[in-house]
């Protein structure tokens, strides 16, 4: 993963508004992600919502957005198996 690149998306079955993503990594220690996007499906086309360098374990605020597809992308991590506890999706 040090030098990969990993995502996960999550398709809702309908569009719906999403404002904000918590995501937790796995451990007290975390931190292991140094770089990541979330992402939501614009008619075909992943489009940029956020982007950070580490994981707050707080809710992420997003201009509130109508999609059916949201992505989280890490794009860097200190080892090559960061680990992901949860997401969640308001």
């Amino acid at each position: 993963m040090a030098d990969s690149q990993a995502w996960i998306a999550y398709d809702f079955g309908k569009v719906k508004t999403v404002s904000n993503i918590t995501i937790n990594e796995v451990g007290a220690v975390g931190n292991k992600v140094t770089s990541f996007k979330l992402q939501y499906d614009n008619n075909g086309t992943w489009t940029d919502m956020f982007t950070g360098t580490s994981i707050p374990g707080t809710a992420i605020n997003v201009t509130p957005i109508q999609t059916q597809k949201v992505r989280f992308f890490i794009t860097g991590a200190q080892t090559n198996n960061p680990q992901i506890a949860e997401v969640v999706i308001r």
